[in-house]
This record gives C-alpha cells, sequence and structure tokens, in this order.
C-alpha cells in the first residue's frame, strides 16, 4: 500500500526532539501525529506556562521542557518509532524507548515501568 503521511498515521509511539539540546520526548498516541502535536503544541503557549511548570502531575514533558528552558521545540523533526494497534505492546514499546534515552529524556513520567533485566539488551539495542 502506499505510504501514508506522517500526520497522519493513528496508533503510533512517536519521538519528538528539542530543537536546541539532546533531549527527546516519547509518547504513544491512538490519535494521528498531527492531532497529537497540535496538543503538545497547545501546551507549549504562553498562556498555560504557570500551570505546566506548577504542575506536580504527570504534565507534558514537551510542554515542561519548552516552559523550564525556553527552547523551541522541532515538531516537524517528530519521528514514528512504530505503528502498534494493541495499547499494551504500545505502552510497553514507548516504556522501553524512553527508558533507553537516559539523560536525553524529555519525559517527565518514566512511562511503564521495564524491569532494569531489560538493560543489557537496551543497550544492544542501542548500539
Amino acid at each position: 500500500g502506499r505510504q501514508i503521511e506522517k500526520g497522519y498515521r493513528k496508533n503510533t509511539v512517536y519521538r519528538i526532539p528539542c530543537g536546541e539540546c539532546q533531549k527527546k520526548y516519547v509518547g504513544q498516541s491512538t490519535a494521528t501525529i498531527n492531532k497529537r502535536n497540535s496538543q503538545h503544541k497547545n501546551w507549549c503557549q504562553k498562556k498555560h506556562k504557570r500551570t505546566i511548570l506548577k504542575s506536580t502531575k504527570k504534565t507534558d514533558g514537551m510542554a515542561y521542557h519548552h516552559h523550564s528552558t525556553g527552547h523551541a521545540i522541532n515538531f516537524d523533526g517528530t519521528e514514528i518509532i512504530t505503528e502498534e494497534k494493541n495499547y499494551w505492546r504500545r505502552i510497553i514499546i514507548e516504556g522501553m524507548e524512553i527508558k533507553s534515552l537516559g539523560e536525553n529524556r524529555a519525559n517527565r513520567q518514566v512511562g511503564f515501568e521495564i524491569d532494569k533485566c531489560w538493560n543489557p539488551i537496551l543497550q544492544k539495542l542501542k548500539s
């Protein structure tokens, strides 16, 4: 089949890079990438700054990074890691991807906790 334009893909695990540093945000969504990114962009607006920086709850990690550093987020550079209809598979892939970012993680939550017994495998996958 013909390649669906990235922005219209659904059921994805995706990665958004910061435009000014090495940090990346990993997320998963049933919505299209376009819709999800517009939600992230919305949280990056100035009117949300106080709410996001003060919130101890799981807030949008990309918006938190933007508001706390002033860095521009490279939404156009959003990558699709995988498409997966199964919720649990998506959550597990998201968790592994977040964990593998290590220091370059913009996520506030580690995501689904992947047991440390997977660390050697994650290291192999990264290299």
